[in-house]
């Protein structure tokens, strides 16, 4: 037998391994509960993810990439800064209908300390994105997309 949807939402589970699973997975729904980490790197042929209402500080769906189509669903994660992908560009274009405004995608979200005077001053802003994608100018009250040359993505939203 072979598991293609898993749904335990509502159940206060705080971990899962999913390593040593087939990777025949397609549909994953762990809603509220108490999950600090979500590894689905070998889940290639997920094309539903839903992980709202968690304690997540980290995920990795680094397996996924510009030919995928996944729904991603990752809103009211409050420490989940920063997700794990193979391309930033495909993850800002793609995934960011549902995902909290302080959470960005990275290629390495194993940073532990952020040395914030080296990144500012390697890193040069090359364009700012709409949620659609279109290039657009800095913009109060506006959700945006900062891209940078390091490769790293910000999601910005100045209030006014």
């Amino acid at each position: 037998m072979v598991l293609k949807k898993l749904h335990f939402n509502n159940n206060n589970v705080n971990s899962i391994n999913l390593n040593g699973c087939d990777t025949s997975l397609t549909e994953l729904r762990c809603d509220i509960n108490l999950l600090v980490s979500l590894e689905l790197q070998n889940h290639y042929k997920l094309d539903s993810l839903s992980c709202s209402k968690n304690s997540l500080q980290h995920l990795d769906i680094s397996s996924f990439c510009d030919t995928t189509y996944l729904f991603l669903n990752t809103i009211n994660n409050p420490n989940l800064n920063c997700i794990k992908v193979q391309d930033v560009n495909w993850a800002v274009n793609t995934l960011t209908a549902s995902v909290d405004t302080w959470s960005i995608f990275d290629l390495d979200c194993n940073v532990n300390i952020i040395d914030e005077q080296k990144i500012n001053s390697t890193r040069k802003l090359i364009k700012v994105v709409d949620i659609l994608g279109r290039e657009s100018e800095p913009t109060p009250n506006v959700p945006l997309f900062y891209r940078y040359s390091d490769g790293s993505v910000e999601k910005k939203l100045i209030i006014e």
